[in-house]
C-alpha cells in the first residue's frame, strides 16, 4: 500500500508539474499573440491614417501659399493706387526708389519684390535699400546692414510646401566686383512676363504679360480683363531629388543682370509661360532643360501651382490644363496664343476665357 500510495502520489504530482508547464507554456504564447496584435493594429491604423493627415497638412500648406499671394495681389493694388501703376517687374532706372540714376552696368537691379515691400510692413527693410543703395543692389551688398536685409527671409515670400529650399537663394547668387558670390533671400513666387519666353521689353513682338524690364503698366492696360489674366505665380525651389528638376525658385530683391543678348537674367523675378507647369523633361534637343525650368512655374503642391489674377483672386492650376505644349519637349509649339495657360498670361490677346477651366 505504501508503495502504490508513493506511486500514485509521484505520478499525480508528475501530471501536476506537467499541466503546469502546459499552462504557463500556453500563456506565454497567449502573451506573445497578444503583443504582436498591439503592435500590428496600431501601425495598420497608424499607416491608414498618415496620408489623410500628410493630406491635411498639404492642404493648410496650401492655404497658407494662397494667403500669401493674396497678400502680395493686394499689395500691388495698393502701390497702383499710390503710383497710378503696377511695380517694375525689374527696374533699370529705379523708379521704386524716385527720380535716380540708372544702374550704368545692368547689373543687380531691384525687382518687383523689393518694390512691394512698404506695402508688406516691411518699411523698414525698405529705407535701409533706400538710404544705403538706390541704384541697385551692387552698392547695398558693400553695406552691412542692407546686406543684412539681403540676406533676412521673409515668410510672405516663401511658400510652405517648399520644405526643401534653403533660407538664401544659392542657386541664384549675386557676383560681386569683389569676386564673391553672395546669396540672397529666396523668393517662391514670380512676376508673369507673359506667354512665350522671357523678354526684357512690353512692345510688339516682346513680353506681353503685365510685368518686365521698366514695365508701368495700370489696371486699365490689361486690355483682357483683370479676372483674366494672371499676375503672379510660384516656383519651387526644387521638384525632384536630381539636380535636373532644380528650378532654383526666385529671388525677393531683384535680378543679377540683364545681358544685351541675353534676357533670361530677368528669370530672377519673372517666369514665362513657354514651358509646362512643373516643367520637368530630362531631354532636350538643345540641351537647355535646366535652364528651361528655372524660366518657369512650379510648385509642390501635388499636380500643379497657385497663381494670382490682376483681380487679387488666388487660384489653382493643373499642370495638364488647356496648353500648346509638345508633350515631349514641355514647351510651346508656337508662341501663338492659342490655349487657355497661354491666354491667361497674355494682357492683351482679346481672346476670350471658359471661366470653367
Amino acid at each position: 500500500m505504501k508503495v502504490s500510495f508513493y506511486l500514485e502520489s509521484k505520478h499525480d504530482t508528475d501530471l501536476n508539474m506537467w499541466q503546469c508547464y502546459r499552462r504557463r507554456h500556453r500563456r506565454s504564447g497567449i502573451v506573445i499573440r497578444e503583443v504582436v496584435l498591439l503592435l500590428i493594429v496600431p501601425m495598420l491604423l497608424l499607416s491608414l491614417l498618415l496620408p489623410a493627415i500628410h493630406a491635411a497638412r498639404e492642404a493648410a500648406r496650401r492655404m497658407m501659399c494662397s494667403n500669401n499671394l493674396r497678400q502680395h495681389a493686394l499689395a500691388m493694388f495698393n502701390f497702383e493706387s499710390t503710383f497710378r501703376r503696377f511695380p517694375s517687374g525689374c527696374t533699370a532706372s529705379i523708379r521704386s526708389f524716385g527720380d535716380r540714376p540708372p544702374s550704368t552696368s545692368g547689373k543687380y537691379l531691384y525687382a518687383w519684390g523689393s518694390q512691394l515691400l512698404p506695402y508688406q510692413e516691411l518699411n523698414y527693410a525698405y529705407n535701409v535699400l533706400e538710404s544705403s543703395s538706390p541704384a541697385d543692389l551692387e552698392g547695398a551688398f558693400q553695406q552691412p546692414q542692407a546686406r543684412k536685409i539681403l540676406e533676412s527671409p521673409y515668410s510672405v515670400y516663401r511658400c510652405p510646401s517648399d520644405v526643401t529650399a534653403p533660407l538664401l537663394n544659392i542657386g541664384r547668387s549675386f557676383e560681386l566686383s569683389t569676386g564673391e558670390n553672395a546669396p540672397i533671400a529666396l523668393s517662391n513666387y514670380v512676376a508673369a512676363n507673359g506667354s512665350t519666353d522671357l523678354m526684357a521689353g512690353g512692345g510688339v513682338g516682346e513680353a506681353n504679360g503685365v510685368f518686365f524690364v521698366n514695365s508701368s503698366l495700370k489696371v486699365s492696360s490689361i486690355l483682357d480683363g483683370s479676372s483674366n489674366t494672371i499676375m503672379l505665380g510660384e516656383r519651387a525651389w526644387r521638384r525632384k531629388n536630381w539636380d535636373w528638376y532644380n528650378s532654383r525658385a526666385a529671388v525677393i530683391f531683384g535680378v543679377r543682370s540683364i545681358r544685351e543678348q541675353s534676357f533670361y537674367g530677368v528669370g530672377d523675378a519673372m517666369a514665362a509661360g513657354r514651358f509646362r507647369i512643373n516643367f520637368e523633361a530630362v531631354a532636350q534637343p538643345d540641351g537647355l532643360g535646366q535652364s528651361y525650368i528655372r524660366r518657369g512655374f512650379s510648385s509642390n503642391h501635388v499636380g500643379g501651382a497657385q497663381f494670382a489674377r490682376a483681380d487679387g483672386s488666388v487660384l489653382y492650376l493643373s499642370q495638364m490644363m488647356d496648353n500648346d505644349i509638345d508633350p515631349e519637349t514641355q514647351t510651346a509649339r508656337t508662341e501663338q496664343v492659342d490655349s487657355v495657360w497661354e491666354r491667361l498670361l497674355s494682357r492683351n490677346d482679346g481672346q476670350e476665357i471658359d471661366l470653367d477651366f
